[in-house]
This record gives structure tokens, sequence and C-alpha cells, in this order.
């Protein structure tokens, strides 16, 4: 920076990468990427006379900032911005594939493109999803990270649906039994499980693991029981 006789070196350091700041040993200047605005001829002029250079540098004002910097640092916070609340990025495609996780829903952006699953197929063995509308085939074989992730958030959301059905009333106690309406998590059948009758039998409605005292369980889980009408 400065004139043909008159050349000096100021240290530019990032501090994130949406900002950095022009130091010297009297003085610093702090600058938001954002609030830098190219001039009409395409350049990144920074007003620098704020910051004391010293008594030979006085009539230095300004300096221009490399566009091939601000370039790589705005591509920098694009990259960055994609790998925010990623669950898994696979990198060995051609195309790089990002792996997001809204509530339930699977969602995988390559480039431009995004499709969003909500349920995992199984095909030749494999889990798999339908991503149709990306540069690949009509199915992608998930990464065992990107599997484990979503069949976790997608049977949190199955059990918000556990609820306590009656199965029937016994002929030898006159007790009405109770049963899920699904198989509960391990953790929750771990609460519970004492209030539990295995009913080893071949009956069509008596059968499995069910209990007389609906509401104990029902209050323990913080499910509702369903109402016979």
């Amino acid at each position: 920076m400065g004139n043909s006789n008159n050349w000096i070196k100021i240290p530019v350091l990032a501090t994130t990468d949406e900002s950095f700041r022009i130091q010297t040993a009297r003085s610093v200047l702090h600058f938001k990427d954002e609030d830098l605005k190219p001039n009409a001829e395409g350049k990144y002029i920074i007003n620098i006379e704020k910051i004391d250079l010293g008594q030979n540098c006085v009539d230095i004002k300004e300096f221009e900032m490399p566009l091939e910097i601000m370039e790589h640092r705005k591509e920098g916070r694009r990259l960055n911005a994609l790998e925010k609340n990623t669950i898994f990025i696979d990198r060995l495609v051609n195309l790089i594939m990002y792996f997001y996780l809204d509530g339930d829903k699977l969602r995988i952006l390559q480039e431009e493109k995004e499709v969003i699953v909500d349920h995992i197929e199984i095909l030749y063995g494999e889990k798999v999803v339908n991503v149709d509308g990306l540069d690949w085939q009509p199915y992608l074989r998930l990464p065992a990270k990107v599997a484990e992730t979503f069949e976790k958030a997608l049977r949190e959301k199955e059990l918000e649906r556990l609820l306590l059905v009656f199965r029937g009333k016994s002929r030898l106690d006159g007790w009405d039994y109770y049963g899920f309406n699904m198989e509960p998590s391990d953790d929750q059948w771990s609460r519970v499980q004492e209030h539990f009758n295995d009913f080893c039998t071949d009956d069509k409605t008596l059968n499995g693991w069910l209990t007389w005292n609906p509401k104990v369980v029902a209050d323990t889980l913080g499910i509702p029981i369903e109402v016979e009408f």
C-alpha cells in the first residue's frame, strides 16, 4: 500500500468469516464484510483515515481490498451456511450432498436441487430413500449415521401416537385388560413393565403383554387411554 515513494505494510487480519480488522501498533479498525460495497469499478476501497499509520504515512487515506480475497471469503461463508445444522455431508460424490433433519423429515441438498423425504425404504436389503429430483439414481443408499439419526426421529414421532387400547375382559378374574397400540420404547417399557401380565395364549384379544391397571401406566408415561364407545 502506498505510492511510488512510500510503501508500507499493514496486517489485515480475519476475525471471523464475516469480519476482519486492520491493525497497527497504535490502533485498530474493525470491519464487517457485509458493510463493504464495491464502487462503480467493482473495487473494494476501504477508508482508513481513522487508523494511526505514523507520521510518515499521514497522506494515506484508503486502500483497496483485493477482489479475490472478498470473493474467497464470500464463498467460505456460503459453505459454512450449508454445513450449519447438517447431520452428515457426503463429499465423496461428484456433487456434494448435505443432509439435514427437519423434525421427522430428512432434507437432502445438492447444489441448487433439494428433496425432502418422510420415510425409509428397504431396497436389496439396504436402507434407502427416494431422491428423484437430485442428480442421482432414483434411490439413494443412506449413510449409516444418516439412517440411524433419521430412524430415531421417525420413531420418536411415531411414539407420539402411543396409547392404551381396550383388549377385553378376562373370564378368569373379571378384570378389563389393556394393551399398547404399538411397541413402546425400551425406556418406556422399563418404567411400566411391572404393571403388565404376559398372556401366553392364542386368544384373539387377550394375548401378549396386557395390564389391568391402565390408569397407572397412562399416568406414568403421560399417554392417553382409548375411550370405548
